[in-house]
């Protein structure tokens, strides 16, 4: 059986994540200065850096980083299910723009059972 699995993300950790991604993607795939890049573990640095961009490029810069490296994030997920103990198959990965901040009626029904 195939199936999809659907996660709104609300509020996002931008450094918190690009320093998660920064070993599963290639450098070059980063958008943001290679002196950023090559500090981005120190503390601080990416933090620092972002505070200058705004929200909406800030999005653009992470949705990049997945699209363009979904192979990689992809095998690395199955690796986890794996280690997890769930065998499987990811088919693809997209990171995209939500239409609106309006719960859909599909996910009104799948929160109400989940509270059931």
């Amino acid at each position: 059986m195939k199936m999809r699995m659907i996660i709104d993300i609300d509020d996002i950790d931008y450094p918190g994540l690009i320093r998660l991604l920064l070993p599963y993607v290639k450098k070059a795939d980063i958008p943001l200065p290679e002196k950023v890049i090559d500090a981005a573990a120190a503390p601080g640095v990416l933090e620092n850096f972002l505070k200058f961009i705004p929200r909406s490029k800030q999005d653009e810069i992470v949705m990049s980083i997945v699209n363009k490296n979904n192979a990689r994030i992809i095998k690395r997920g199955e690796a986890l299910a794996e280690r997890l103990g769930a065998d499987m198959d990811i088919s693809g990965i997209k990171l995209i723009p939500r239409e609106s901040d309006t719960p859909t009626a599909d996910n009104n029904a799948q929160n109400k059972s989940r509270e059931d």
